[in-house]
């Protein structure tokens, strides 16, 4: 799926996070946005919340991550 967090459009797959700033046309990887280390799990779905925050959840383990981007 996909989720719009900090002015860019964020898909997640192939235990990567891959980002758009054309809103979908082209994705690249971006070091900025990485997966936690201790993941359990490649399921994931994501949400941003109007804190900053992304949320990832793993469907299948019931993980629950939050980040932030600090620039």
């Amino acid at each position: 799926g996909r989720v719009y967090f900090n002015g860019q459009v964020l898909a997640i797959g192939n235990n990567k996070i891959y980002i758009s700033r054309d809103q979908g046309i082209t994705w690249k990887n971006d070091s900025r946005y990485t997966l936690p280390d201790g993941l359990g799990t490649s399921n994931v779905t994501a949400t941003a919340d109007e804190e900053g925050y992304l949320w990832l959840v793993g469907k299948d383990t019931g993980e629950v991550w939050r980040g932030l981007i600090i620039e």
